[in-house]
């Protein structure tokens, strides 16, 4: 059967005011209907089910249709109309999708007209052909126009997934997985003492923390255990913003306003706060909770300020003796963090000129390195590879890396420090559900470019993440709004850490910024009730997937068969300089890029007493899929499976209200039959097997 590339788009005007538009853009690709190998899907290495998403404009933007309807017309990839494609669209409210609004079929030149006449508001909209089925798109009618452009037509039922393991193919887990804690802040400092935290952490899958986490590093004080709030105020910030890094005096005094106004105050408010409620917590505690943990602590040092009488080189390697002295060993340091210099009035980070100049940096961490190595032999030094220096606006990032792996001494230090967060829009985009879909295609993008580029600048090197998440990149607010605490960002993160774990011989560390908050956010795994500590469904998906790579001593060689999927065509990927070297979609590039992504992300690893094999995963189909399991190299006969796992609506959530509304279900599974697994699932498969 012919591979039929299927894109639709439909949109309305009443004069200027557009009243609604969609683009439905999805490719059906060849069903497997013969064993010759001259069949056009094998031909092509296209998966039997297999689909593609094609990511481009279809819409004639400037046409004009009646005011009273929305005008759409479907189409092969080559513009040939496609007949018989059902259009139906639900009410929002219509959870079930079982009592269409409108269903009418495209004609035999792939157009079709729906009546907009009595509709206002939010709707969804099902695009299908015989047995492919659109993932749902959103639509606002008579209100601002919001477009989803990333769909597919995905079919209702389809052949087993096999995932095919090699357990004579080994290599050793690497990876460190931790989070961030809010030390020196107003969180809570209950935490740290109190079992009910403590027992969640250890089943967070947890092996490392950081101290004292992220920019709060850069005004911390061993000596005092606090922030250095009096060296705060005496900060002048027109000595910190250079006129020259600004185009107008305009942008200039911005810089500086925002830097006096919000970034200072909030640091002295938060040292303020901090000495309120010194004693009951800080780096004891903090320490206390590390070792019942049995986890390793990422120290982060201060080469930004020291107190009066003190350089910062000196009074961090003062540290690294104190601790010495007290018989602690100090295994990981990083020299900083994000020294990127003034950025504008949006993300003033305020650090002096002589740090995020990065001959001045390197030359400060040379000097440092050298000095804590005689004190800790062992210890392992990151630096900060990403740093964008606001003088070198127009050089690529990877180019700035090149000149701190090309130009300077690479003994003193061991590993190069990203904070990769996973952003998929920007904002200047169609909304906080943009690339919605294609973010797994991101995912796996950044992770495949990210990996190459530091084998290739840095050889040798580890690589620590030791600041990660999910954010959209359309801007606080409307990620709080949208993507916090939500089944939806558990999926994407759980994937993004399992590609990075499968390359864990570069990336050594990922650390999720960050652990708990007071109230539900982004960025955040847990939130309290009261004084219990609660999972969201993020929470719970790393604990099951990083929980797995914790309990593992070796990753065995994993491949997904049978998978359908998806390719991704999107626009030259670029490193955005304004966003820490991240990879983003370059938005007007003409360069496409395919990225093949499965529907099942899957991994297997190998315990530590060799006794079981956990096999960690992703269903991101809104169907449930079936999973079989090939293990090469190892019997089955006398095993035994369970399956846990969280699914449910994209969007479901914990709250205070319903902590437990999407929470871990545990079940028997039979080995050698195939295990179904929910929509919308991350989960683990634990096969005990006899030795």
């Amino acid at each position: 059967m012919k591979k039929k590339y299927i894109g639709a788009s439909f949109f309305g005007k009443a004069g200027n005011k557009i009243i609604g538009r969609i683009k439905i853009l999805a490719i059906t690709a060849a069903v497997a209907m013969a064993t010759s190998p001259t069949h056009a899907s094998q031909r092509s290495g296209v998966h039997a089910n297999a689909m593609k998403v094609m990511v481009e404009d279809t819409s004639p933007g400037g046409s004009q249709v009646s005011v009273n309807s929305i005008a759409g017309k479907v189409t092969t990839g080559d513009l040939k109309p496609i007949a018989g494609v059902t259009i139906k669209i639900f009410k929002t409210a219509d959870t079930r999708r079982v009592s269409p609004l409108q269903s009418l079929k495209t004609d035999n030149k792939g157009v079709y007209n729906i009546n907009a006449s009595n509709l206002s508001g939010d709707y969804i909209v099902q695009a299908s052909k015989g047995s492919f089925l659109t993932k749902e798109l959103e639509i606002k009618i008579g209100k601002d126009v919001i477009t989803y452009p990333d769909i597919w037509l995905e079919p209702a039922k389809k052949p087993a997934a096999v995932i095919s393991i090699d357990a004579s193919a080994r290599k050793p887990v690497k990876m460190n997985f931790g989070f961030n804690e809010y030390v020196i802040t107003s969180t809570p400092h209950h935490r740290f003492n109190e079992a009910p935290y403590v027992k969640m952490m250890k089943e967070s899958g947890a092996t490392i923390t950081r101290f004292p986490g992220g920019t709060i590093a850069n005004w911390y004080d061993w000596k005092n255990d606090d922030f250095m709030t009096e060296e705060i105020k005496k900060i002048v910030p027109e000595d910190m913003v250079k006129r020259e890094d600004y185009k107008t005096e305009e942008e200039y005094r911005v810089s500086v306003n925002k830097f006096r106004d919000s970034y200072l105050q909030e640091y002295i408010h938060k040292g303020t706060r901090s000495t309120e409620v010194r004693g009951k917590y800080g780096y004891e505690d903090f320490l206390n909770y590390s070792n019942q943990l049995g986890a390793d602590i990422y120290y982060v040092g201060n080469v930004s300020f020291a107190p009066a009488g003190k350089t910062p080189a000196d009074h961090l390697v003062d540290w690294m003796q104190h601790l010495k002295d007290r018989g602690l060993t100090v295994k990981y340091l990083e020299l900083g963090n994000e020294l990127i210099g003034p950025k504008g009035a949006e993300n003033v980070q305020g650090i002096p000129h002589q740090l995020y100049n990065i001959d001045k940096y390197m030359a400060t961490c040379e000097g440092i390195s050298r000095r804590v190595k005689k004190i800790f032999p062992q210890v392992k030094i990151g630096i900060l590879a990403y740093m964008i220096d606001k003088q070198l606006r127009g050089e690529d990032v990877d180019l700035l890396c090149r000149r701190i792996s090309d130009n300077y001494p690479r003994d003193f230090y061991d590993a190069i420090i990203i904070h990769s967060y996973l952003r998929t829009s920007d904002r200047n985009l169609e909304g906080p559900q943009f690339r919605k879909d294609k973010i797994f295609a991101i995912s796996k993008k950044t992770v495949e470019a990210s990996i190459g580029q530091w084998k290739a600048i840095f050889p040798g090197k580890e690589v620590w993440m030791t600041e990660t998440g999910y954010i959209s990149g359309i801007g606080k607010q409307a990620d709080e709004k949208n993507f916090t605490n939500n089944l939806f960002t558990g999926i994407v993160e759980a994937d993004y850490y399992l590609r990075w774990a499968d390359n864990d011989d570069v990336t050594t560390s990922y650390i999720k910024f960050y652990s708990i908050s007071p109230t539900p956010s982004i960025k955040s795994s847990r939130f309290w009730k009261g004084n219990i500590p609660v999972n969201s469904p993020v929470g719970h998906a790393y604990s099951l997937v990083a929980g797995a790579v914790k309990n593992s001593a070796e990753r065995l060689a994993t491949t997904v068969k049978n998978n359908g999927g998806y390719i991704v065509k999107t626009a030259t990927w670029i490193q955005d300089k304004d966003n820490k070297g991240n990879l983003v979609p370059g938005q007007g590039a003409t360069k496409v890029i395919d990225v093949d992504v499965d529907y099942i992300t899957a991994f297997s690893y190998l315990s530590k007493d060799g006794k079981t094999i956990y096999v960690p995963f992703i269903n991101k189909s809104q169907a449930a899929r079936d999973i079989r399991i090939d293990i090469k190299g190892v019997s089955l006969q006398g095993a035994t499976a369970e399956l846990s796992h969280i699914s449910g609506s994209l969007y479901a959530k914990n709250t205070v209200e319903a902590p437990d509304n999407v929470v871990p279900v545990t079940s028997k599974v039979a080995v050698n039959n195939a295990i179904n697994v929910p929509a919308y699932a991350v989960g683990v498969i634990k096969i005990s097997i006899k030795k």
